[in-house]
């Protein structure tokens, strides 16, 4: 599922940014998953939907 989701946003990236280069998006990419990493709950929160 993570890289369903990580395809999902190279080709946004790719949609932004036409001209950019594969290496440009590459990095955008690399960049966004670092970003991630540091959020709180990247783990997981406990879901309230079936609660």
């Amino acid at each position: 599922m993570s890289e369903f989701g990580v395809q999902m946003y190279r080709t946004r990236m790719r949609r932004m940014y036409p001209n950019a280069s594969s290496t440009e998006i590459a990095d955008k990419v690399a960049s966004w998953l670092l970003s991630r990493s540091s959020v709180e709950d990247a783990a997981g929160r406990p879901s309230a939907r079936f609660a």
